[in-house]
């Protein structure tokens, strides 16, 4: 198995895709990912929406992990609703809003321990 791939197993949640990873010297790098899911339900009327109109890149930043830095940039898909007619962002577990992201090594750390059991 590649390094990169190890460490995206490690780095990533179940339903991220790794696409992309620029190093950044020896201090740490850069990984870009993406949502894999085919489609989204409304948080508004919950129906089922495929309808992708716009894509935009977020940035998390996380602690350094083994003394190198570590940021994700995830590709996030924006719907819209034929049902409401709202648009809205496709959520990511661990990542809530602007600034207020949940530590990842920690929620991956969860994530491992739950799943070897």
């Amino acid at each position: 198995m590649l390094p990169e791939q190890t460490l995206s197993r490690f780095l990533l949640l179940p339903e991220l895709k790794l696409t992309h990873v620029i190093p950044v010297s020896r201090s740490g790098g850069i990984y870009n990912a993406e949502k894999v899911s085919d489609f989204e339900v409304c948080p508004k009327c919950a129906s089922k929406c495929d309808k992708i109109y716009d894509r935009r890149w977020i940035t998390v930043r996380d602690e350094p992990i083994r003394g190198k830095y570590v940021i994700l940039k995830i590709r996030k898909r924006r719907f819209f609703c034929k049902k409401c007619q709202k648009p809205f962002t496709e959520p990511i577990s661990g990542v809530r809003g602007r600034g207020q992201q949940k530590d990842f090594a920690v929620l991956c750390c969860g994530l491992l321990r739950t799943s070897s059991t």
